[in-house]
């Protein structure tokens, strides 16, 4: 267990942080670092620095287990609370239900979706195929460009009408159209995915043309210039040239600024 909060915690520290969330909230919204100082009250001080981790470490665990959600933001800072408490009534589930709703809401949105797909999509592979099977009457196996995958029954009809969405768009850096959708493949080239998917969960602004990521771009404001600079995968052609321009030019417009296109090489 040491690391698994990026702070060298113990299995015994861990295990101790675990159990003294519930008892280290209630009903009041307490930012990181009044969770972490309550946590060293209770289970030493050597285990704030694990809980104070950027990335959420072991307090992850915590919400799995329905002890810690978000709370409201305090500024620019995040709270926790512990749910029943926030709440103010007990939280029961049917973890049998839960399971099947769950698989429901991910295959509404990024379906039709492969069973090791769906794995790597909820971080417990082992789990999936499990879930999968317990939703079994709502699910068709469907093939999506030579892969077999699950998609829900009754999205069937509206499934085969959809065809591969058309244009060029900028999205912005974690747009879900980017994060969300298993396999990475099926938008961007192997070859691209490290420079969209990079370093410590960074994922780029991404180029969409035609569905698929053709570039990635940042922005910055110069006086009163909105400049954008793209760096596409390819060369471009010149409908996508002045349809990227037209984007541009939307994108100066929200930001109140005047666009600026360069075009890496």
């Amino acid at each position: 267990m040491g690391g698994c909060a990026g702070g060298g915690v113990t299995r015994k520290q861990y295990e101790a942080i675990i159990g003294n969330v519930p008892r280290a909230l209630d009903g009041r919204p307490r930012t990181r670092e009044q969770l972490a100082d309550r946590l060293a009250e209770l289970a030493g001080p050597e285990v704030r620095e694990a809980v104070l981790f950027s990335w959420g470490g072991v307090l992850k665990q915590s919400a799995r287990f329905g002890d810690l959600c978000f709370g409201p933001p305090r500024g620019r800072n995040v709270t926790f609370v512990r749910p029943d408490r926030w709440l103010r009534r007990p939280l029961r589930a049917d973890p049998d239900g839960a399971g099947r709703e769950f698989v429901r809401r991910v295959l509404a949105v990024y379906g039709p979706v492969s069973a090791v797909d769906f794995g790597h999509w909820i971080k417990q592979p082992a789990k999936a195929k499990a879930l999968l099977r317990a939703s079994a009457e709502e699910l068709t196996e469907v093939e999506v460009d030579g892969r077999s995958a699950w998609a829900l029954t009754s999205d069937l009809p509206v499934l085969a009408g959809i065809r591969r969405p058309r244009g060029v768009r900028l999205l912005p850096a974690f747009d879900q159209w980017v994060t969300g959708p298993k396999p990475r493949e099926a938008f961007v080239s192997p070859e691209r995915v490290p420079l969209v998917f990079g370093q410590q969960g960074q994922v780029s602004p991404v180029l969409l043309v035609d569905g698929r990521a053709a570039g990635i771009w940042s922005h910055e404001r110069r006086g009163d210039a909105i400049r954008v600079e793209v760096e596409p995968f390819d060369a471009l052609s010149p409908k996508v040239r002045k349809a990227l321009s037209d984007e541009v030019e939307r994108l100066a417009a929200f930001l109140g600024g005047s666009p600026e296109l360069s075009l890496a090489t």
